[in-house]
C-alpha cells in the first residue's frame, strides 16, 4: 500500500511522519510537522544544556506514496505522526488508511527495541515513545498496540476525539521544546511533562501510556 524511496538515511532520534491534508497542500500551508521540525531544530540556539535535535521527516501525502522517504531501519527515541484521521483509519489523499496498515508503515521504517527491563531513562536504549497527533488518537493508539509492541515502549495521544489545530501546536510547542529537560516516562510529577502541559492547558489534553513490557 506504501511506497518508499529506499535511501540510506542518517541517526536520528526524532522521526516524524507529516500527513498534511489536502487543503494545506492547495494553500501550502505550514504543516504541523514542519513546525515540530523547526521547533526541535532551533531548541539548541542560545542554550548548551539542550542536546542536538538529529531528525527526518516523512512528508506522506497518499496512501500509495511516500515523499523524502529514508534509511531502512532507524533508532529513535520519538517517533511523531501528525495528520487527520477518524476512529478507524487515518485519512490520506487517494482514500482511507486503516490503523494497523498504519502501524506496519511505521514499523516497516524502526529497528525493534532491545529486551525492556524496567524503565529508568528516556536515552535508554530499551525506550521509545510514539506521539500520535490526529483526531480519535486513543483510537489510534488501542487498534496499533498489538502491532506496535516491540517496538515502543510509550505512548502519547490526546485524551478527546477531537482536538483544533492551535492546541495541538500548543501541547506540542511546550512537548518538544522541554523534552531535553525532562524524562516524560518518570513517575515523578515534576519530572512528568504531561502533568505540566495539562496544568498549562486547565484541563486534562494529553495521556501518557506505557506498551507491555515483552
Amino acid at each position: 500500500m506504501f511506497g518508499f524511496i529506499n535511501m540510506k538515511g542518517p541517526v536520528v532520534n526524532f522521526l516524524l511522519f507529516d500527513c498534511p491534508s489536502e487543503h494545506e497542500i492547495e494553500l501550502n500551508l505550514i504543516t504541523e510537522g514542519e513546525l515540530i521540525e523547526s521547533i526541535l531544530g532551533n531548541r539548541r540556539t542560545g542554550r548548551n544544556d539542550v542536546p542536538k535535535s538529529n531528525l527526518r521527516r516523512l512528508r506522506i501525502v497518499s496512501s500509495n506514496r511516500i515523499n523524502n522517504a529514508a534509511g531502512s531501519r532507524y533508532k529513535p527515541h520519538f517517533v511523531h505522526l501528525g495528520g487527520h484521521a477518524e476512529k478507524c483509519s487515518l485519512n490520506l489523499i487517494g482514500g482511507k488508511v486503516a490503523w494497523w496498515d498504519v502501524a506496519e508503515m511505521i514499523t516497516s521504517r524502526l529497528a525493534k527495541l532491545p529486551a525492556i527491563s524496567p524503565l529508568k531513562s528516556l536515552r535508554s536504549a530499551s525506550q521509545r515513545s510514539i506521539v500520535f497527533s490526529c483526531c480519535h488518537s486513543s483510537c489510534a493508539f488501542r487498534m496499533t498496540k498489538d502491532c506496535l509492541k516491540g517496538y515502543f515502549s510509550g505512548a502519547y495521544y490526546f485524551k478527546e476525539e477531537n482536538v483544533n489545530f492551535s492546541d495541538t501546536l500548543a501541547v506540542w510547542a511546550m512537548f518538544y521544546s522541554q523534552i531535553g529537560d525532562y524524562q516524560p516516562h518518570s513517575d515523578e510529577e515534576e519530572e512528568n511533562i504531561v502533568a505540566k502541559i495539562n496544568k498549562f492547558m486547565g484541563k486534562e489534553v494529553l495521556i501518557f501510556k506505557r506498551y507491555p513490557i515483552s
